[in-house]
């Protein structure tokens, strides 16, 4: 009986993965990019794409949530992950529907401080609560 046990416990452990290797490794500092937005929990606007782009050596991120084009400073700070996102400015093309869905955006990542990095996705929290998460547009 032992000696099931066993092999069921190997069998189990074996099968188990971790994540794909690019998910599992988080860069140690951030990396320009350009992103999508794919998960945004307070997104309740029409459904448009949401792009942003980060130059960590500029210090600037600029975002696009479809009217608009935003702009911020961005900087890291202490801690692990910890970043400094604002104030954010847009410009100020009227666009039936998306108002309401660009300034809920914008105070987003106003209220960003930290984030994780891997190859493929970004995602910006305020302390432990997930704000959104991007994939990479980069090829």
């Amino acid at each position: 009986m032992r000696i099931l046990l066993s092999i069921f416990f190997l069998f189990i452990l074996s099968s188990c993965r971790g994540l794909p290797e690019s998910e599992a490794e988080a860069y140690a500092e951030p990396v320009s990019g350009r992103w999508v937005v794919v998960d945004w929990p307070e997104e309740t606007g029409p459904c448009k794409e949401i792009t942003l782009e980060i130059d960590w050596e500029q210090q600037r991120l600029s975002a696009y949530a479809g009217c608009n084009q935003m702009g911020a400073s961005c900087q890291t700070t202490d801690g692990p992950g910890g970043i400094r996102i604002g104030p954010v400015f847009c410009t100020e093309m009227f666009c039936e529907g998306l108002m309401q869905r660009e300034l809920l955006f914008q105070k987003t990542l106003e209220r960003s401080d930290r984030m994780e990095q891997t190859k493929e996705t970004l995602a910006l929290f305020q302390g432990t609560t997930l704000l959104f998460r991007a994939k990479s547009l980069e090829e």
